[in-house]
């Protein structure tokens, strides 16, 4: 079971609600991005190239070994622990269906040691939103948790499709 600190939880919670409420599209320009933005992005950009390049040693160095961890792929039902999470992405990493994802538009929202993205992911023609939080672990950023799921095709700012 992943347990989910309340401090930490309510912090997500306010900062994802800010951020709606600061922008229609959660979008910013990137010189308006924070230094540990920026490598909140760069740690999940990691996350996206294990997957699509279906590198199991990078994702195993992405996700976290001291805090809990879960993951929910589309379909699937939750996962949780170190050694379920990561045979789960060996699984569907060794398939010969697996997809190349790529994240669209992410988003870092940063608290002191937790993050989270929320980002878009391109698999062949449809989407999927998802939301990967990060735990800052010996100064570098650590999937503790993604989520994704079925979402209708993203809008660019002028209405145009992304």
């Amino acid at each position: 079971m992943v347990r989910i600190n309340a401090r930490v939880f309510a912090g997500l919670f306010a900062v994802l609600l800010a951020a709606l409420a600061a922008s229609s599209y959660g979008l910013a320009a990137a010189e308006e991005l924070s230094d540990e933005q920026k490598r909140v992005i760069a740690a999940n950009t990691a996350f996206y190239q294990a997957f699509s390049h279906r590198d199991v040693a990078a994702m195993e160095e992405i996700w976290s070994r001291r805090e809990d961890v879960a993951v929910i792929h589309p379909g699937w039902p939750g996962i949780s622990g170190r050694e379920e999470v990561m045979r789960s992405w060996q699984l569907i990493m060794a398939g010969p269906g697996s997809p190349e994802v790529e994240s669209v538009n992410p988003v870092a929202y940063v608290m002191e040691d937790s993050a989270f993205v929320v980002t878009y992911e391109q698999v062949g023609g449809g989407f999927l939103i998802a939301t990967n939080i990060f735990a800052l672990e010996d100064g570098a950023w650590r999937m503790v948790h993604h989520q994704a799921g079925p979402t209708p095709r993203p809008e660019g700012p002028a209405g145009d499709p992304i």
